[in-house]
C-alpha cells in the first residue's frame, strides 16, 4: 500500500474518528454510527485511504529529517 494521506489529513481523520466513536456511548439508535469510527481511524494509523487512491489524491509528503 502506498501511503496517500498527509498529515494535516491524518489528523482531521482522527479527530472524525473521536467523534464518531462519541456516537456508541450516545443513545441506543445512534450507537451504530460508533462503529464507522473504525473507517477514519484505520485510515489515519495506516496513512493509506482506497477513496484518496480511486479518485488519484496523494496529499502524502516524505517526512525529511531535519537537523
Amino acid at each position: 500500500m502506498k501511503k496517500n494521506v498527509g498529515s494535516t489529513e491524518r489528523w482531521i481523520r482522527a479527530g472524525i474518528g473521536f467523534l464518531l466513536l462519541l456516537f456508541f456511548f450516545a443513545n441506543p439508535p445512534l450507537r451504530y454510527l460508533g462503529f464507522l469510527a473504525i473507517i477514519p481511524f484505520f485510515t489515519a494509523i495506516t496513512r493509506y485511504c482506497p477513496l484518496n487512491s480511486l479518485l488519484g489524491i496523494n496529499n502524502y509528503k516524505r517526512e525529511t529529517n531535519k537537523g
